[in-house]
Parts: C-alpha cells; structure tokens; sequence
C-alpha cells in the first residue's frame, strides 16, 4: 500500500492547486524557550531567568512538482509573495495541528532546482502549534466547566451574547456594560470588540486564561457565552 503524499495549505489554499507536494518538512518541530544564562564567577553552575516566552520556528519545507514545474511555480511563488503577515498553515500529515506562519522568501530557484524539479520554502512560525479541536467554540447558556487538555495556558476568545454582564474563567473575572448585542474579548490580543467597534473601555478587570486542567466558567447578565479555547502545544 502506497503512502499518501503529504502537501500544506496557506491562508486557505492548498499548495496541490500548484501541484506541489511535501518531501520533508521540519514545520513541526518544537521551539526553544526564550531564556537568559548568566554565568557568575566563583559560583558553580549558570543562572537562568526565563522570560516566559518561546522562540518563533524556522521550517524548511523541500516540495517538489512532479510536472508543470514552469506555470506552476510562477503560480504558486507569486501566491506565496502577496500572503503579508502570519497566515493559518498546515500539513496533511498533521490533520489536527495547524501553526501561524509567515512567508519567509525570497522565492529564487537555481537551474539545477528546476531541473529536478525540487525547492525549498521557509516559513516563519509562531512557536505554537494549535490544536484545530481548540478552533471550535463551546457554548454555556449557564455556569459550568472547561477542560484544559494540554500542559500549556491557553488564551481563548469569548464571545458574551447580551448588553451588559459579568464572566468568570477560570476564577479571573471581568465586567462588561453598555454593547449593543454581543462582545468578543480576545485574551491573547487583550482587547474587546464588536465586529469593527472597539469595546475596550467597556470591560473591566483581566484577561483570563484557560489553566492545564479543569477551569470553572460562570456569568451573569448575558443569555449565553461561547468560549473558542485555543489549545497550543510545543
């Protein structure tokens, strides 16, 4: 039985819309913690402070093109080039993962590359590595819990259904007056909208996050709220 042959989608498009496939990939690779060693003189051992952050990942992604390579590398480097910022990526031998990525370039191809019909692409990855089952949203309509299945604080996006209420996860609450009939509060980004309306001066208090393990949810004042968890790994 033959192997499925791998390939990975960027900011929604699949890179089998050029005919280009996956050789190897280091995409998933885990990032190094952001850590400061000092050594002191006369003392064994370094000192390490962390600053509570990872590294971005450098993936190297080798794809060949078994034929078209002209039209089809044209095509997809000139996708790849009008992508700004970090875009969803993914791959389809990781079916429940997905990163942020950016685009590294430059796009440039030797002769012998076209020849062979192989490349290299690099990517600039945020270090997690979230998991698509943290994608979906969970409804409350009253108090309950939610279940942190990684060992990692997860920043969710809540969205709070009414105009004016109060929500606890996690045990950190915020208070929320004065919207007109929802707002998202966006944990990682720290701000509150709604759709295009920037609500941050109607909340109060912190942003929660979602610990490893069970998380008490509670409110008052709105009908129902969603939570998208946002499970990463490394």
């Amino acid at each position: 039985m033959s192997m499925k042959r791998n390939f990975f989608v960027f900011d929604g498009k699949s890179s089998l819309d050029f005919n280009t496939f996956v050789a190897t990939s280091t995409a998933w690779d885990g990032a190094v913690h952001d850590e400061e060693v000092i050594e002191v003189p006369g003392r064994n051992g370094a000192i390490v402070f962390s600053n509570g952050r990872y590294h971005n990942v450098e993936a190297n992604v080798d794809c060949y093109i078994p034929h078209g390579m002209r039209h089809n590398v044209d095509s997809l480097r000139a996708f790849l080039s009008s992508r700004h910022g970090y875009c969803r990526y993914e791959e389809a031998i990781k079916p429940d993962e997905f990163r942020m990525a950016r685009f590294a370039g430059p796009f440039s191809l030797s002769e012998s590359d076209r020849v062979g019909a192989a490349f290299t692409l690099v990517f600039d990855c945020k270090p997690q590595r979230f998991l698509k089952g943290g994608d979906i949203p969970i409804s409350y309509t009253a108090g309950g819990t939610i279940y942190n299945p990684t060992e990692y604080e997860a920043k969710p996006l809540i969205r709070c259904y009414g105009t004016s209420g109060a929500i606890s996860v996690g045990g950190v609450w915020m208070g929320v007056s004065a919207c007109d009939s929802y707002i998202d509060i966006d944990c990682e980004l720290m701000e509150a909208f709604e759709g295009n309306v920037n609500r941050n001066p109607n909340v109060g208090g912190e942003f929660p996050t979602l610990k490893p393990g069970q998380n008490a949810v509670g409110f008052s004042g709105f009908s129902r709220i969603e939570i998208t968890p946002r499970w990463w790994r490394i």
